[in-house]
């Protein structure tokens, strides 16, 4: 992804899945979600805009 460009929280996650089993342990979306949103919350290489995700450049 382009560092302009964004994409929903959920669209990221989907994205993930397709690459790994990571969400595979959660008993729901919303618990996998709210995984992902931490880790994002964390991390220096995103910004977390509402259910918005940036790559920071």
């Amino acid at each position: 992804q382009a560092p302009s460009q964004s994409m929903k929280l959920k669209e990221l996650k989907e994205a993930v899945e397709a690459q790994s089993t990571i969400f595979s342990d959660f008993s729901c979306r919303r618990e996998a979600l709210s995984f992902l949103k931490r880790k994002l919350q964390g991390s220096k290489k995103f910004n977390l805009e509402g259910k918005r995700v940036h790559l920071v450049s």
